[in-house]
């Protein structure tokens, strides 16, 4: 009987667990939804501002956002994963680690056993005794007051978390947007166009009409419906796009060994 109550009890416990985590999974997903959302609109705002491009021309549906939130996420822990590729950076955490270690090993050394042999004299003791709020009122005072005001504090915080949360989100969407765009433009602008050494795909897009005639060719911001936004050396622009048009990114099919570690630029665009 003792060993079949005992996984009574277990089995009550893992599910008592069990209805807490699906209790507060809603929760967490009820503020983790539009955390998402808002990283991936401030992405796109921050990505089209930077090209100069408003916006209002191009609205962000919710599977974009939650898209752009998922990209901007993944470039920071890529950018995360770079740290570790630093020259000494292995060497300094072994270090920062054995240090840690060593002042909690020293601490811990010296503390040992003393804890319970310090002994106050009698004068600080009746002076501590004379504290206690059950018999000085004034103290009792100082106490009632002080937690009321830390009590105010906490809520203070609270509060400035939550706003915290929010901006710090707005903000990682946005830096990441602004990030990538310069990069992106500060190649295109010394560079021109070209095909990448390490994606060998050109980091510009051609636009071909129906009749094989290059109509455009450069950054591609974006492209919604019928129309796109580009960026060329003379800035950005908002187009209709041809019927029957094709948009054509240049791949090289040579190997890393044969097209070597650089980047090699692209002829200016001709009609076919």
């Amino acid at each position: 009987m003792t060993a079949q109550a005992s996984k009574k009890t277990e089995f009550i416990k893992n599910v008592e667990k069990k209805t807490v985590l699906l209790s507060v999974a809603p929760l967490f997903l009820t503020i983790l939804a539009p955390a998402f959302y808002l990283m991936g609109l401030s992405y796109h705002q921050a990505y089209l501002y930077q090209f100069g491009v408003s916006s209002n021309a191009f609205p962000l549906s919710l599977t974009d956002a939650y898209v752009n939130a998922y990209y901007a996420c993944v470039f920071y822990c890529i950018d995360f994963l770079n740290i570790f590729k630093q020259d000494g950076i292995w060497i300094w955490l072994a270090f920062t680690f054995i240090g840690i270690v060593l002042f909690v090993f020293s601490v811990h050394k010296l503390t040992k056993g003393k804890a319970g042999s310090l002994k106050l004299p009698a004068d600080v003791t009746k002076a501590i005794n004379k504290l206690n709020t059950d018999e000085n009122s004034l103290t009792f005072s100082l106490h009632f007051v002080s937690n009321e005001m830390l009590s105010a504090m906490k809520v203070a915080l609270a509060i400035f978390a939550f706003i915290f949360f929010w901006i710090g989100v707005t903000l990682m969407g946005t830096f990441k947007g602004q990030d990538i765009v310069q990069q992106s433009k500060t190649d295109y602008l010394e560079k021109g166009c070209f095909i990448s050494a390490t994606t060998q795909l050109s980091n510009c897009h051609t636009i071909i009409d129906s009749q094989n005639n290059t109509i455009n060719q450069g950054l591609l911001i974006t492209v919604d419906g019928n129309r796109y936004a580009l960026f060329t050396r003379e800035g950005s622009s908002i187009q209709e796009l041809p019927s029957g048009y094709k948009l054509h990114r240049q791949f090289s099919s040579q190997s890393a060994k044969e097209k070597g570690t650089s980047d090699k630029p692209l002829p200016s665009p001709v009609d076919d």
